[in-house]
């Protein structure tokens, strides 16, 4: 039989530093599901057929209108600008 050789000085971590352990552990993968959930919703919505702005205004808003509105909801910016 083998002895297990136990210190009574090294009872191991408290239980407050497990459970700091474990609320860090578990605030770290809510952050990164939330982070994935938001890249995927953003991507559905960028994939998704059809304008907004003509749904919002419908088919026979003026041409002056439907560029004010995308100014306004910054459709005319990159979605990633990268300058050199």
């Amino acid at each position: 039989m083998v002895a297990l050789a136990t210190h009574k000085g090294s009872a191991g971590p408290s239980a407050r530093q497990r459970f700091l352990q474990l609320a860090v552990r578990k605030l770290a993968r809510a952050a990164g599901v939330a982070l994935w959930v938001m890249v995927i919703a953003f991507g559905l919505i960028r994939l998704a057929p059809g304008d907004p702005v003509l749904a919002r205004l419908g088919a026979e808003a003026p041409p002056a209108a439907v560029e004010q509105l995308r100014r306004e909801l910054r459709q005319r910016e990159r979605l990633l600008c990268v300058t050199q």
